[in-house]
């Protein structure tokens, strides 16, 4: 597909572990799917999507459905996939955006990381994600949207768009984890990742990261 990652950092080996990413393009799921090893969490809709839905499938992706009945027992089913060790993606924001700004991030999709049982500590790494050039020219406010899909775009004839725009640079960077103990609240824990990201990514569409970690 032409796309170039360059990843700077690690993923921590600490479990159970979720990942905690803005969110710019269905182009995420496949960029940090083939970085990071976890599930994503996923609205429900994603499951009947072509192609993507298929893959989501067998990546194991947790789907949710945005309905207040249904939020005890979504949240209960996380749970589980985390006190058995597995790995989370979570997109806090709870939808794409256009890249060039980040979403406030909902801070009630944190509870999972703070609600399994008391000698279990969930370790939470922020991640972020920055579509940077294309052909080598920076994607800035006129390139961006030929990789950000948000809105009213329609998913087939945007995919079928990015694949033929050539070389396309995206920065995977992760930062140190934590874990919600370090903040004492979900809120304020939403707020330390959503702040970072946000920092990275202004700094990653302007140039300011380090040249290391290419793959």
């Amino acid at each position: 597909m032409g796309i170039e990652r360059r990843v700077t950092g690690t993923a921590d080996e600490k479990r159970p572990l979720l990942f905690v990413s803005n969110h710019v393009s269905y182009l995420d799921i496949l960029v940090l799917g083939s970085v990071l090893k976890g599930s994503f969490i996923a609205k429900a809709e994603v499951a009947r999507w072509p192609i993507i839905g298929a893959l989501s499938r067998l990546h194991r992706t947790a789907f949710i459905e945005r309905k207040a009945l249904r939020a005890a027992a979504q949240r209960d089913a996380l749970e589980n996939r985390l006190a058995a060790g597995d790995s989370l993606i979570l997109f806090p924001e709870g939808t794409s955006g256009c890249g060039t700004h980040i979403r406030p991030f909902k801070s009630s999709l944190f509870s999972v990381a703070g609600s399994l049982r008391s000698d279990i500590i969930t370790t939470v790494q922020p991640v972020s994600i920055a579509y940077t050039r294309i052909n080598g020219v920076p994607t800035g406010r006129s390139f961006g949207p030929f990789c950000a899909w948000y809105g009213d775009m329609t998913l087939a004839p945007h995919f079928w768009r990015f694949l033929g725009l050539g070389r396309t640079v995206v920065e995977v960077i992760l930062h140190p984890a934590v874990s919600l103990d370090d903040f004492g609240s979900r809120k304020a824990l939403a707020t330390y990742c959503e702040k970072t990201i946000a920092q990275t990514v202004a700094g990653a569409r302007a140039g300011r990261l380090p040249e290391d970690g290419v793959s």
